[in-house]
């Protein structure tokens, strides 16, 4: 079964970034590629950063773990300028047992820790300055959030507030935690998946499957920033978005949620789309400015989606860079450079932070105007013809949609790795019940491809099978030549049980290749047995 679906991964086997993927990079996994940039490190990993304001934090295995590392951009937001006395690369933790998916927001950075042998949640106060072991406030340092015998992943953080999905409960779930008043609340508790937390001000947005197929729901805080606590008649959770296809990965800021869309239309993958709550901030009850908007809807997929102020930003597989989408103005431009890992990660007062085994920033700000006053990103000239493209009837003639490099853009790399060539993800998942006679066997094929097209050997596949929503089996091997991993199951002497099996994939990984969730085609299948 082919589709493309939004992923849907359940790491639910996997101490995924325990594992060292090393510093070498003599095998390809696939070909071209990018040539290094300049950076402050060299032959390690870098991975899933975050920024506030001129902070960027990310994940970073030089020294044989996964660490929180944070560089402080300084004062003007660009790398290396010196503009200010704390301008530059900082270790945040040091444990010996991996740290990962780091948020920062204002002066608290969460991430996922792995000390205690499960995923729990931990944070790091780093004082008034902003700069973390410097000892300016008697509270900073880091101490545990979220501990529960669960698996907590990916927070995200909005002033105090921490959104997280946990699976405590048998299924994954969204949790928030308030850090000034040490309190946690579930905030789902339907018995299907939430996941893909995001939280702003008094809005949490997720992923949900609850109609059998992926929608983004919403929860409505009080005017306390607490859940259930009924003072005020808005409060509480609403379904956004109503078709029957396949929504997620949505982002929010403001009254506005953006998200990716999987077309029902044949050939059609991802699309961008925006939801605006209307003056009340809750939906469907056709206030001003309510409703769906579509931002970017090609045959292509665009993915990675985030919104900061009026601006959208995303990776169009058109062309493989980042687009913005300016919803003042209603057009869209192309902002980075040609760049296949610049993978948008964060953005946040105008600075993009990508990532692909490296760190990279964009700054827009930094983007100044030329001699018409019109900043570069939005006075390009994306075909090349010699006019603007504010003056151009046809600003995205196709013909000439892979030249559109502007030199002068601001972009920089932060770490310096070689890079990964070829990111790799899910192209299939196959399952088939094999007759053995007296027995019968669930026989499990996962296809792993990279970006070419080609099978990607030796990548450990991780995955999970379940019988009826209950977990049956854990499995994890290796692909083969052709990129293939399979595995089976079967019952001693006997006929498999009738009902509905599914596997899904946990993880992939192999040393030096960067697996790209966002471009997965499947990431689980189910069978039924009768």
């Amino acid at each position: 079964m082919k589709k493309r679906v939004c992923v849907a991964v359940m790491l639910t086997t996997l101490l995924l970034l325990l594992v060292s993927v090393g510093a070498s990079t003599s095998f390809v996994c696939g070909k071209g590629g990018p040539p290094p940039g300049k950076g402050v490190t060299k032959n390690y990993h870098q991975e899933w950063p975050d920024n506030y304001e001129n902070s960027v934090v990310w994940s970073d295995d030089r020294n044989r773990n996964w660490d929180i590392y944070m560089y402080y951009l300084g004062e003007d937001g660009e790398f290396r300028t010196n503009d200010s006395p704390y301008e530059g690369e900082y270790r945040v933790t040091s444990s010996a047992h991996g740290e990962s998916y780091p948020e920062i927001y204002g002066n608290y950075v969460v991430w996922v820790d792995y000390r205690s042998g499960n995923r729990d949640l931990y944070l790091y106060y780093l004082g008034p300055d902003g700069i973390p072991n410097t000892g300016d406030h008697p509270e900073e340092g880091e101490r545990p959030l979220v501990t529960d015998p669960g698996t907590s992943m990916w927070p995200e953080i909005y002033g105090n507030i921490v959104v997280y999905e946990d699976d405590r409960n048998g299924d994954l779930d969204i949790y928030m935690y308030d850090i000034t008043k040490n309190r946690e609340w579930r905030i789902t508790s339907n018995p299907s998946v939430q996941r893909q937390a995001n939280v702003y001000g008094d809005i949490i947005t997720w992923t949900d499957t609850r109609n059998g197929n992926n929608d983004i729901y919403m929860y409505k805080l009080g005017p306390d920033l607490e859940p259930f606590s009924g003072d005020d008649e808005k409060e509480g959770e609403y379904r956004v978005t109503l078709s029957d296809r396949n929504e997620c990965t949505s982002d929010i800021f403001g009254h506005r949620i953006v998200y990716q869309d999987s077309s029902d239309i044949a050939d059609y993958g991802e699309d961008i789309y925006m939801y605006d709550l209307g003056l009340d901030g809750v939906p469907h009850t056709n206030d001003e400015g309510e409703g769906f908007y579509p931002i970017a809807v090609y045959p292509e997929n665009q993915i990675g989606v985030q919104i900061y102020e009026n601006k959208i930003i995303w990776r169009d597989m058109r062309d493989v860079q980042i687009h913005l989408y300016d919803i003042e103005t209603s057009e869209e431009h192309l902002v980075a450079p040609a760049n296949p890992k610049g993978f948008p990660r964060s953005f946040h007062n105008d600075i993009i932070t990508t990532a692909g085994w490296d760190i990279g920033i964009y700054n827009l700000a930094a983007d100044a105007p030329d001699m018409d006053g019109i900043p570069n990103y939005l006075d390009e000239d994306d075909d090349n013809d010699g006019i603007p493209d504010v003056d151009d009837q046809d600003p995205w003639d196709p013909n000439d949609f892979l030249d559109m490099i502007d030199p002068d853009r601001t972009f920089t790399q932060i770490t310096d790795i070689p890079p990964d060539l070829g990111p790799m993800h899910v192209e299939s998942i196959d399952l088939r019940v094999k007759d053995k006679g007296r027995t019968e066997e669930l026989v499990i094929e996962v296809g792993i491809e990279n970006s070419f097209g080609v099978g990607v050997e030796d990548a450990m596949v991780y995955g999970t099978l379940r019988y009826e929503g209950t977990i049956l089996q854990s499995y994890a091997d290796l692909t083969n030549g052709n990129g293939v991993a399979s595995f089976s199951y079967s019952v001693p002497k006997s006929q498999l049980p009738e009902g509905t099996y599914s596997f899904g994939v946990d993880w992939v990984s192999k040393g030096g290749c960067h697996y790209f969730l966002e471009l997965n085609v499947e990431t689980s299948d189910t069978i039924v047995v009768s």
